[in-house]
């Protein structure tokens, strides 16, 4: 149903900017807040390491992942509008999944291939990667649920336990490793709270990842996001 009342179209604007880019804000604002909090008892220089780390893992993420959540988030549309919602908690592990091993695969490589991180520092920057790539694929996902107060909550929750964890481990030993830990804390509840709110909207059984979708609906799915890759047809 149609509303022209300017109150929901505001509403509808602010739930559209919360699933785009709702973890980049949630991160930025976060971020700020961590800095200007520990600026007077930590160090400079750990206060930007921890910075580059979470920008850099989350613009990583970000741009791998996009391909994956695009194409899911077109498949689960269709399933909707197909009337197959048991279609759906497959659609979701099935990208969830991938987008981890792309995470793990690429942080990998980057991490400790390239830069040569030490184990500790590479594997904190690695599971704050794996994490946000999650989240990603997670947030195309919230749209489909009916309870948006539920994703607000998801996300205002995560924000705060990472906020809290990272200057509480930052103040403990004034470990920019360490605070990258804390702050994956938050994370992670944000992405258990979205899967389990998919998971419990959709209660569903996973069906075996080939017969959740059809060749010609992955097709369809990826030509409409990347028209330069339609093929032709006989």
């Amino acid at each position: 149903m149609r509303s022209n009342r300017l109150s929901d179209a505001a509403t509808a604007l602010g739930y559209g900017v919360l699933l785009a880019a709702g973890q980049w804000l949630i991160a930025v604002i976060g971020i700020a807040i961590i800095s200007v909090i520990a600026a007077g008892r930590l160090d400079l220089a750990v206060i930007i390491d921890f910075r580059m780390v979470i920008v850099f893992a989350m613009m990583i993420a970000m741009i791998s992942v996009a391909p994956i959540a695009l194409v899911a988030t077109r498949l689960v549309s269709d399933a909707l509008h197909a009337h197959a919602p048991q279609n759906v908690p497959g659609l979701c592990l099935g990208p969830l999944v991938a987008a981890s091993i792309l995470a793990i695969c690429l942080g990998t490589f980057v991490f400790f291939g390239v830069m040569k991180l030490e184990l500790e520092q590479g594997l904190a920057t690695l599971v704050i990667l794996v994490l946000f790539a999650q989240l990603w694929v997670l947030a195309g996902f919230a749209g489909t649920l009916q309870q948006m107060g539920w994703v607000i909550f998801a996300y205002l929750l995560g924000g705060m336990v990472s906020i809290i964890g990272a200057i509480w481990a930052g103040f403990a030993d004034g470990s920019a490793t360490h605070m990258v830990f804390g702050y994956a804390t938050g994370i992670a509840i944000t992405v258990a709270l979205l899967l389990w709110r998919v998971m419990r909207s959709f209660p569903f059984p996973v069906p075996i990842p080939r017969t959740s979708v059809s060749d010609k609906q992955l097709t369809d799915a990826v030509t409409i996001i990347c028209p330069p890759l339609k093929l032709r047809r006989k």
